[in-house]
């Protein structure tokens, strides 16, 4: 009977035994460390260009502005007028010496058109072959009387005077003859410029 005991007890605890060995968790042992592989060729790094254009230097273009001067070339009442010194030459006008207020009176001589003069108007007669026209231009902004007498035989003014106010001529007017010399057609358009820059002493 004990013998019987004694094998029960021994297939109880072989079998404890055996249960223990099949529920027991397995035992992980730690292998080598894990390596990450990572490229050992470097990315290429890209060169930035700068892009630079060439170095322009930009200069200001110099303007000879010419300095003006002015002429005192009224008989009676006085008449300034503003030129360049660089294309005209203020010389006396031998018709009267002084105006009424004392002041020197001048004529303004053209430096390349030989003969081309301006001057103040006095009034006198013309040759039989000089034809008259009477018209009214704009120069620099004001309305002038002109006066024009052409040689019939070569069809160039030879005479040509300026008026201001337009109109009826007056006590006030201002009238400024101009002999065009021998190139007529470049004298009235340099003396057109001479009334233009003349303009606040022409208007009273």
């Amino acid at each position: 009977m004990k013998k019987i005991r004694l094998s029960v007890t021994l297939l109880i605890l072989a079998g404890v035994i055996l249960s223990c060995s099949l529920f027991q968790r397995p035992v992980v042992t730690e292998g080598p460390p894990f390596e990450v592989w990572t490229p050992t060729s470097e990315v290429p790094v890209v060169a930035t260009v700068e892009v630079v254009g060439p170095t322009t230097e930009v200069i200001a273009p110099t303007l000879e502005i010419p300095a003006y001067t002015r002429a005192q070339i009224g008989t009676y009442q006085s008449i300034w007028v503003t030129y360049d010194p660089g294309s005209w030459n203020a010389i006396p006008w031998i018709v009267s010496t002084t105006n009424q207020a004392g002041e020197a009176v001048q004529q303004l001589v053209h430096l390349t058109f030989a003969g081309c003069s301006l001057h103040d108007n006095l009034g006198h007669g013309v040759p039989d072959f000089w034809s008259y026209a009477g018209f009214t231009r704009e120069i620099g902004g004001v309305v002038f009387s002109i006066d024009q007498w052409t040689n019939v035989n070569t069809n160039n003014p030879d005479l040509v005077i300026y008026q201001y106010p337009a109109g009826e001529m007056t006590n006030d007017s201002r009238r400024l003859e101009l002999e065009t010399g021998s190139q007529p057609f470049d004298c009235i358009a340099v003396a057109d410029g001479v009334l233009a820059l003349s303009i606040p002493d022409l208007i009273p």
